[in-house]
């Protein structure tokens, strides 16, 4: 997902409560913004065995309970 600074700073941002607040950014933008697809590979992500993001990944129950509190926050 690419953005301007500009948005990202109208939307105030991430939720940096939030284990992953990256989620709950795209929820907020989609509300006022457009997205399109494009089908070409932008970005390539590594991923290392035992990062921050792999652990988190197998700790699901912290996903579940971020997913909750993020969906909370959209309905609200």
């Amino acid at each position: 997902m690419m953005f301007s600074r500009a948005m990202f700073e109208e939307l105030g941002g991430y939720d940096e409560t939030l284990d992953y607040e990256d989620f709950d950014f795209w929820l907020r933008s989609s509300r006022k913004y457009h997205y399109a697809y494009t089908p070409f590979v932008l970005v390539k992500k590594r991923k290392v065995y035992g990062s921050l993001s792999d652990v988190q990944f197998r700790l699901r129950s912290v996903h579940s309970t971020t997913t909750l509190r993020v969906c909370e926050k959209i309905l609200s």
